[in-house]
């Protein structure tokens, strides 16, 4: 399951540097000498250190009103990459009057890492952009920010990083 990640194209091309490549599934013990997983095994040893990679890393702290009296809690609202989530946190702050608005504006959801809320996190997306039109300032701040995957990118289609991609 997505759980947020994100990896450099420095990082991608280091990675896929990697030879000894197991595909047998899931990881069901590691002992001693042995990694057994759901489709057969692999050795190991004592001297070797295994990373649970795909282990839950983000909390699940119960839901609350993202924008209450003197406190904030930051939590996602959207699927995304968290520094465009959290960063319209603050524009929203600066820019909307009261906690009613901000909390509809930016309702909190679960991470999506169970099938329901992958599909909640994207309902959610919907009602979050709807929401947000609401509020031109607002609106037009994550229309353009770079930090928006899904915003404008027009500015920046003549970068050549862009289109060095197009071709």
């Amino acid at each position: 399951m997505y759980r947020g990640a994100f990896i450099s194209e420095t990082e991608l091309d280091l990675v896929r540097t990697i030879k000894n490549v197991v595909r047998l599934r899931h990881v069901r013990r590691i002992d001693h000498h042995t990694i057994t997983l759901d489709q057969g095994q692999v050795p190991t040893s004592p001297r070797s250190l295994h990373i649970h990679c795909a282990a839950r890393a983000l909390p699940r702290p119960e839901l609350r009103p993202m924008f209450e009296p003197g406190r904030i809690t930051v939590q996602p609202f959207m699927r995304g990459l968290a520094c465009f989530q959290f960063a319209m946190v603050g524009v929203a702050e600066a820019l909307l009057n009261t906690d009613e608005e901000k909390n509809h504006v930016l309702p909190p959801i679960n991470y999506w890492d169970s099938t329901r809320d992958s599909l909640t996190s994207l309902l959610a997306g919907v009602a979050h952009a709807k929401a947000r039109a609401e509020y031109p300032a607002l609106a037009a701040w994550a229309n353009t920010s770079r930090l928006n995957p899904m915003g404008d990118l027009g500015p920046y289609r003549d970068h050549p990083d862009v289109r060095r991609r197009e071709h």
